[in-house]
């Protein structure tokens, strides 16, 4: 038993070491951030007006596959994994990190391919929002084209032929 629960120990402080860096990472991107706002808006020469709420701020928190659009609604274009999309929806609070979350999210997944148009399956574990035209049925010119897939590969499939 001593040698499982080292085990454990041993697992727990490798991902403390990774969450730790990952924290010191962002804290570093964020002062950078921060430096580069403070130059605009001195450039600016005053008060900017303040962001607006991004979409997923607005309203009730959201649940299943519409949890997932809505977050990758926020960032067209961004290619998402599964854990990805996992950790941000954890993040929002809307979900529980239970050890079945990573599932409920992934299943979510696929019904939102089914559901939205614009979410598509791109590659293995690999999702992206891209906007669909109004004056067509497929993606706008800026992003991927899709070729039809079935239901078990998870949707549309990046084509990269296609010159997408």
């Amino acid at each position: 038993m001593a040698d499982g629960m080292r085990a454990v120990l041993n697992t727990t402080i490798a991902e403390l070491r990774a969450c730790e860096a990952e924290i010191e990472r962002l804290s570093g991107e964020a002062r950078f951030l921060r430096r580069y706002k403070d130059e605009i808006e001195k450039l600016l020469g005053g008060d900017p007006e303040p962001p607006s709420p991004a979409p997923a701020a607005q309203g009730a928190p959201a649940r299943g596959k519409e949890a997932v659009r809505r977050v990758m609604a926020e960032h067209p274009g961004r290619v998402w994994s599964v854990p990805e999309l996992r950790d941000e929806i954890v993040a929002r609070g809307w979900i529980e990190p239970t050890d079945r979350v990573l599932e409920a999210v992934r299943t979510n997944l696929v019904r939102a391919v089914d559901t939205f148009p614009a979410i598509r399956r791109i590659a293995t574990g690999k999702y992206v929002y891209q906007p669909v035209s109004e004056n067509t049925d497929g993606p706008d010119s800026s992003g991927p084209s899709a070729t039809p897939s079935t239901h078990q590969e998870g949707g549309s499939l990046w084509n990269p032929r296609s010159g997408g």
